[in-house]
């Protein structure tokens, strides 16, 4: 781990900041593109002696190794293909967004906007109001239907 510890430390050093390039037309974040990343990331990993490689496994997964080029030292990580529909745009959807997330995460780069794990935790369920209790207009007992009158008078009224 020594020698691809160094070389990520020269990576870091001259990597700079990834300009995100790219919208997402559902939630209106911005984030990096896979492409920009891959150019960002060329000269740096080459002055580091660092490259890497990214497959498909068999059971739906990614695989992403670095490897720091004299040694052979690599660190590696497995991340799921979640997939929805079994056609080939599908899975090659779901193989780039997996690509650039994984490759983010194991060089440390920052490519999407921070909105502070919002996005990954559960939003919270509406409550519905309290009812509030009203004066029948007819019989003048307490009900908490949404109309002045309450249902035994209403029901009473209707044929």
């Amino acid at each position: 781990m020594k020698a691809i510890s160094k070389a990520l430390a020269v990576f870091h050093a001259k990597m700079e900041s990834v300009t995100k390039d790219k919208v997402n037309p559902h939630f209106k974040n911005k984030y990096v593109s896979l492409d920009s990343i891959l150019e960002a990331i060329k000269e740096p990993l080459k002055s580091a002696n660092l490259v890497f490689v990214q497959m498909p496994l068999e059971g739906g997964k990614l695989k992403t190794i670095l490897i720091e080029t004299e040694t052979g030292e690599s660190l590696e990580g497995t991340m799921d293909l979640l997939i929805t529909k079994t056609d080939p745009q599908t899975q090659g959807s779901a193989l780039t967004y997996a690509r650039r997330y994984a490759l983010s995460a194991i060089l440390g780069l920052s490519t999407d906007e921070d909105d502070d794990g919002n996005s990954a935790s559960s939003k919270p369920v509406a409550l519905a109001p309290a009812a509030v209790a009203k004066t029948c207009n007819v019989c003048k007992k307490t009900h908490t239907g949404p109309y002045p009158t309450c249902i035994d008078c209403y029901r009473a009224k209707t044929p």
